[in-house]
């Protein structure tokens, strides 16, 4: 027995296709629009960029390597020398204007250091005030104005005062010293002043002997005399 086979794909009709032939047209009309938009602004850029490109003049161009970088990195804050930090006068994410203290640094150490070169430095001006007062044979010392003018200072006044009496003591001893040489000096020319004289005396006992002798030989040829 035999019966005709229809497909049931013939009788099968999709629910759907009208509903997509009336989606069609209204999603292409809402996409329309910002297509049109999108296209205009990629236009007008493009022709600006054109534009500025054709009448902007270009000197010349440098091709030099370089890096970029985010500005709004953390910057490393550090002093040039060191030190031990102070105090800290801003805060973590504060806005600072260019010339503001962000941090400040201990000035213990820099301030010994310099009382220590400033002290070298006293010390030494007021010795060669003392070294230049001596080789001019001066009665008395004189004392820079640089030094003078900070007395008050207790270790000026007493760098001051240590360089005097040094040269008070020193000047004693070249004047003991001048003492003692002319005191020599004095005995060497009363010496040559007796030697003088005892040449002098046997100048005058030489001259003596010579008129003596003289006179002899006058007598002696006249006859008056015996031959020696």
């Amino acid at each position: 027995m035999t019966r005709d086979v229809t497909p049931i794909k013939a009788y099968v009709t999709p629910t759907f296709s009208g509903q997509e032939q009336a989606l069609d047209p209204e999603l292409k009309r809402k996409l329309r629009r910002p297509m049109i938009v999108g296209g205009a602004i990629v236009g007008v850029f493009v022709v600006a960029m054109i534009l500025w490109a054709a009448v902007s003049p270009v000197r010349s161009a440098i091709m030099a390597p370089g890096l970029v970088r985010v500005e709004a990195n953390r910057k490393v804050i550090r002093h040039r020398e060191g030190g031990s930090v102070r105090a800290i006068p801003v805060r973590e994410g504060q806005h600072v204007a260019a010339g503001q203290p962000l941090l400040i640094l201990d000035d213990v150490q820099p301030k010994a250091a310099v009382d220590v070169f400033q002290n070298q430095s006293d010390a030494l001006m007021a010795q060669s005030a003392r070294f230049e007062a001596e080789a001019r044979g001066a009665r008395v010392l004189s004392i820079p104005a640089s030094l003078t003018t900070r007395i008050s200072d207790p270790r000026v006044a007493g760098l001051i005062q240590d360089q005097q009496l040094l040269f008070s003591t020193r000047l004693q001893f070249f004047d003991s010293q001048a003492d003692v040489l002319n005191q020599r000096q004095s005995q060497i020319e009363s010496q040559i002043s007796g030697v003088q004289a005892q040449l002098d005396a046997l100048e005058e006992s030489v001259r003596l002997t010579k008129e003596e002798l003289s006179g002899y030989q006058t007598l002696y040829e006249k006859g008056y005399a015996p031959r020696p």
